[in-house]
Order: C-alpha cells, then structure tokens, then sequence
C-alpha cells in the first residue's frame, strides 16, 4: 500500500503546483487587464502625434511583456506537470509490471496442485485489484494533465485579447 499511498500523495502534489502556477498565470492575466484598461482610458484628444505615439508604444511593451511573462509561466508549469505525470506514469507502469509478474506466477502456481488453489485465486483477484488501483492513477494523472493544458490554452488566449 505504501507505493500506491505515495503515488497518490506525488499526484496531489503536481495537482497543487499545478493550482499554484495557474494561480500565478491569473494574476499576470489580472494585472495586464488593469493596465490595459488604464491605458484604453488615457484621454488622448488633446495630445500631439508623437504622444499617442507613446501611449502606443507604452501598451505595445506592456502586451509584449505580459505576454512574455505569461508564456514563461505557462511553459514553466507544462514542464512541472510533463515531468510528474511522466514519473508518476513510469511508477504506475513499475506498479502494473510487477503486480502482473505475480499474478502470473500465482496462476502457474494454481495448476501444480489443488491443495491451496482457492488461496492463490483470492491473491490473484486482489492482484487484479491492485493492477485497476494502478491504472486509476494514470487515469487520474491523465485527467489532470488534460485540465490543466485546457486552463494554460484558455489562459493564453484570454491574454490575447486583454491588449487588443
């Protein structure tokens, strides 16, 4: 049990790095629609062209590094969620390959003698079990993994239209 507990505390914590990162992209998301928004707000009726020029330029830098800022962000947390999903991905594939090693040994075992078979059945379906715990993991993983590509994309796109 302690593999499977410690696969499941490893998914936790890509799922709270995971929450972290977006927590962070959200507030790049906020501060660039503030600025945005102070900037759309600058009356520039009465300026010159090289003044509006400026203020142009001033939102041009301020979306190039947002948005620098954002991809850098989402980039670091692909890479954080790639990495555990893999590790927790090879484990599970560890979990399954020597749950399932066992059990076929448990099946050659059954057909040496009767004495003791329904003893290696019983092992052998909790092996079974064991494997489906081990799938559930990845399933988890995968999940996961999905959600957290479909926040980083809308997060981008949302980024995209703050400046525009």
């Amino acid at each position: 049990m302690r593999k499977k507990q410690q696969l499941g505390k490893r998914i936790i914590d890509i799922e709270t790095q995971g929450k972290k990162n977006l927590e962070q992209i959200k507030k790049i998301e906020l501060e660039a629609k503030d600025i945005s928004c102070e900037i759309k707000q600058m009356d520039n009726q009465d300026l010159d062209e090289d003044d509006i020029s400026a203020i142009q330029n001033m939102k041009d830098g301020y979306e190039k590094d947002f948005k620098e800022a954002h991809s850098q962000e989402s980039k670091e947390a692909r890479e954080q969620l790639c990495e555990g999903a893999d590790h927790v991905e090879k484990e599970v594939a560890e979990g399954i390959q020597g749950v399932s090693d066992v059990r076929k040994r448990a099946e050659h075992i059954e057909h040496i003698s009767d004495v003791g078979r329904e003893n290696a059945q019983m092992e052998m379906e909790r092996m079974d079990q064991s494997a489906k715990e081990y799938r559930e993991f990845v399933e988890e993983a995968l999940k996961m993994k999905k959600q957290m590509e479909e926040a980083l994309r809308r997060g981008e796109e949302e980024l995209q239209k703050i400046f525009d």
